[in-house]
């Protein structure tokens, strides 16, 4: 099904300490991870074993500020999230341009004003050296132990990021949508294809007999696989950190489906045990990674920021529902786009575009969409 809204792809950032490299031979000490492509998100080709590209969003700021600010808001690096925290304003300084045999490099501090007790000696504090590849549009983080550099792609390029929906009043998951007819295929979609041929999913009345309905109360006639789920637990059997309006908690994948439409769009729904997620408010994002999230008590000014920005993008297709912020990172906002009544498809929702959003805002008000996914529960094919 076709989504209002396309997810973009994450900016490849980098992972590890302190103190510039000097030399060529640093450079190849441990180098860079290959990325994933068995990840959900990777956009391959059945039998496709190449990574995929890794591209850039266009951001009205420049793509190098825009990636020392992501990796800001979102490093593990231990002393930037013990700043971070502490509502620390890291900063970057410009260092030196480095070039190798291989590559050229822009080397930046990431640190903090610092001074005494009495406001004298005042002194920038560094907490980590970066090098961006500007050609390749990549982040290194330096390892002062190994001396050498090492690409933060999220520990192998994983997503960091995952919608999560209601689905229906019994089903709260992690959704991926069902790749588009003319799309590049995601390996989740070619797992499901061979199952769904096997199996006669396209064929079937009804659904085939070694599937068995799982929820009809919501949304989609959601439907379980014993095969398909096997085959899916592989890329989901780890702990996940679900986000909500109220807060956060850790826990597994319960049961894993899918849901097809004729209209609207067709999804793998990583469902959470209802009980687990019940103290986080309205569940909407998940992520392998602990993000420091802070929730403030009002964000009127960068929602309206927001709105002005969205009423500005094209679309043939819209409704009435407003875009509400409910936590950030640094100067990244995370939204959702929603209204939570799922009874059934025939409900009076308002919202037939629910989306998650993370937007960066800055002190003027300027805004640019950093990741954005969305579900099409309109039916524009059969509008």
């Amino acid at each position: 099904m076709k989504n209002l809204v396309k997810i973009l792809t994450l900016i490849t950032l980098i992972y590890s300490c302190q103190g510039p490299i000097g030399n060529e031979t640093s450079l190849t000490g441990k180098q860079t991870r290959s990325i994933d492509t068995m990840q959900p998100e990777a956009l391959v080709e059945a039998n496709v074993t190449e990574p995929p590209q890794i591209e850039y969003p266009d951001f009205s700021i420049p793509a190098t500020d825009f990636m020392l600010m992501s990796y800001i808001a979102f490093s593990e690096n231990e002393l930037i999230r013990v700043d971070r925290k502490a509502n620390i304003q890291e900063e970057w300084v410009f260092d030196q341009t480095l070039k190798t045999d291989t590559a050229e490099y822009q080397v930046y501090q990431i640190g903090h004003d610092a001074a005494e007790a009495s406001g004298e000696n005042q002194h920038f504090v560094t907490t980590q050296w970066v090098y961006v590849d500007t050609a390749k549009k990549e982040l290194f983080e330096y390892d002062v132990n190994d001396e050498c550099l090492n690409k933060w792609t999220y520990e192998g390029n994983k997503q960091i990021f995952y919608p999560v929906y209601e689905l229906s009043p019994k089903t709260t998951a992690l959704v991926v949508p069902l790749s588009e007819i003319g799309e590049r295929r995601g390996v989740l979609d070619s797992i499901f294809n061979d199952i769904a041929k096997t199996d006669g999913v396209y064929e079937t009345r009804g659904i085939p007999k070694s599937h068995s309905l799982y929820d009809t109360t919501g949304i989609y006639k959601l439907v379980k696989s014993s095969k398909l789920e096997a085959a899916f637990r592989t890329y989901f059997n780890q702990e996940l950190y679900v986000y909500g309006t109220n807060g956060y908690v850790k826990t597994k994948v319960k049961d894993i489906v899918y849901g097809l439409d004729e209209c609207i769009s067709n999804i793998f729904a990583f469902c959470f045990d209802k009980k687990s997620i019940a103290t986080i408010g309205r569940p909407l994002f998940c992520s392998e990674k602990m993000i420091d999230l802070n929730y403030a008590k009002e964000y009127n000014k960068i929602e309206q920021s927001i709105q002005a920005y969205e009423s500005k993008q094209p679309n043939d297709y819209s409704d009435s529902t407003k875009t509400k912020v409910f936590a950030h990172v640094g100067d990244f906002y995370f939204t959702y786009h929603d209204d939570f009544k799922v009874e059934h498809k025939s409900h009076n929702s308002k919202c037939k575009f629910p989306g998650r959003s993370i937007y960066w805002v800055d002190a003027k008000s300027s805004v640019d969409c950093f990741w954005a996914t969305g579900l099409d529960w309109f039916g524009i094919p059969c509008d």
